[in-house]
C-alpha cells in the first residue's frame, strides 16, 4: 500500500469511518485496516452493532 493510500486510510480510521467500508475501499482485510490503525499508535475501536442487535443482547435495556 502507498505512503498515501496508508495516509488516507488512516485519516478515515480516525474519524470513525467503519472498518469494513475501508476495507472495501482500500481492497484490503478489515484486519488489515486495524493492523495499520494499530501500527499508526491508533486507539482500537470497538465494533458497532446494529441497534435490533443491541436491544436483544442480554442485559440490555429495553428502549421506547
Amino acid at each position: 500500500m502507498s505512503v498515501s493510500s496508508r495516509a488516507e486510510l488512516l485519516a478515515g480510521y480516525a474519524s470513525g469511518v467503519p472498518v469494513r467500508e475501508l476495507a472495501a475501499q482500500f481492497k484490503v482485510h478489515r484486519g488489515t485496516v486495524r493492523e495499520i490503525a494499530r501500527q499508526a499508535g491508533l486507539a482500537a475501536r470497538q465494533p458497532e452493532l446494529p441497534d435490533t442487535i443491541r436491544q436483544d443482547a442480554p442485559g440490555s435495556t429495553p428502549t421506547a
